[in-house]
């Protein structure tokens, strides 16, 4: 019975959730368990800040943890962590890179558009069809531009996904938007 409530008190000392940003850095930060940097970063998605940012993008070198840390940058309202994915880009590779990537278009983040559309032709086929559905998530102007440009030049598969991407009805309905507005404004003239 004493080894019994031992293992229990060890267990709820081990299982107290983290309650606050400075909580989940510190584990972050220190030489805990990959367990216990997974449950920081999950609640740094809750409680994160711009103060997270750093810490989180540290993580992406390490391959067993870049998967949460991708998750909880992605969903940090700073503008930081859209800033710190970005700069991500050229520092990763493979997984964690196609991670990175779905992350920037999961954020809508503009400023990645130029780097996207450039990973689009990667010899890598997860990496470019990441890039290219990315581009579709961001949707601006220059995201359709950089979709109709991938359209003229790439074939197989990936011209299966850009076609789907570019026939998706979010991107019709800013092409059809698009046309209307240029109409109106020819008319007006």
């Amino acid at each position: 019975l004493a080894v019994g409530i031992g293992v229990l008190l060890t267990l709820a000392v081990h299982a107290a959730p983290l309650q606050t940003e400075a909580e989940a850095l510190a584990a972050l930060q220190s030489a805990g368990t990959a367990a216990d940097k997974e449950a920081a970063c999950r609640r740094l998605k809750e409680v994160g800040s711009a103060k997270a940012v750093p810490a989180l993008k540290a993580l992406l070198a390490d391959e067993s943890l870049a998967q949460w840390a991708v998750d909880a940058l992605q969903t940090l309202p700073a503008r930081e962590a859209g800033e710190a994915l970005l700069k991500a880009l050229p520092e990763t590779s493979g997984k964690t890179k196609a991670l990175v990537v779905f992350a920037l278009g999961n954020r809508r983040e503009a400023a990645a558009v130029p780097p996207l559309a450039k990973l689009a032709s990667d010899s890598d086929a997860v990496i470019a069809g990441a890039a290219t559905k990315a581009l579709g998530q961001i949707g601006n102007e220059a995201a359709l531009s950089a979709l109709r440009t991938l359209r003229a030049q790439t074939s197989g598969p990936l011209r299966t996904v850009v076609n789907g991407i570019w026939q998706s009805p979010r991107l019709a309905g800013r092409r059809c938007k698009r046309v209307l507005s240029l109409s109106n404004s020819l008319f007006r003239s």
